[in-house]
């Protein structure tokens, strides 16, 4: 996974931000911080700039800071739905008492740095399936979770 990341709306890193990931009965935690691939030339410097831009039109939106991870960073990519099940089957979840099962985030960050979901797992993992309650519908883009700030180096500010 070689590819810098943009966090939308952070003007300087300072990696007491990522805080400690709590689970929810939520398919996202409380805690870490979120990026995306930066995309430079394009309009929108990065899917989720276009998404909270488009959707939410977030104010935030005007700064972002670019960075990548240090080489030994412990990532787990997300690419399909049988990478989902493997990961939770291995990590555990937490049931929502509806139709969905979510992540043990907590006990994933025990193992993981960061939380890798490409655009095609994205799709993959949008809703439960036939053979799984899994699911990370509202990741809406592809994204990462990042669960220990200690694994971003080489942080610059950029004006979206």
């Amino acid at each position: 996974m070689k590819k810098e990341w943009l966090i939308v709306g952070m003007t300087d890193f300072d990696n007491t931000k990522c805080t400690a990931i709590k689970n929810q009965t939520f398919v996202k935690p409380n805690g870490g911080l979120w990026a995306s691939p930066y995309t430079p030339d394009d309009e929108y410097k990065s899917e989720w700039h276009r998404f909270v831009s488009e959707e939410m039109q977030d104010k935030n939106s005007e700064n972002g800071m670019v960075f990548d991870f240090k080489e030994e960073s412990r990532i787990y990519t997300i690419d399909t739905q049988e990478d989902l099940i493997n990961l939770l089957n291995t990590y555990g979840y937490i049931d929502s008492g509806y139709s969905s099962l979510f992540p043990d985030f907590e006990r994933i960050s025990k193992h993981f740095d960061v939380l890798h979901l490409t655009e095609r797992g994205q799709w993959a993992t949008r809703l439960p399936t036939k053979n799984s309650k899994y699911n990370l519908y509202g990741w809406d883009v592809e994204c990462c979770l990042i669960l220990n700030a200690d694994v971003i180096k080489d942080c610059s500010y950029v004006k979206l």
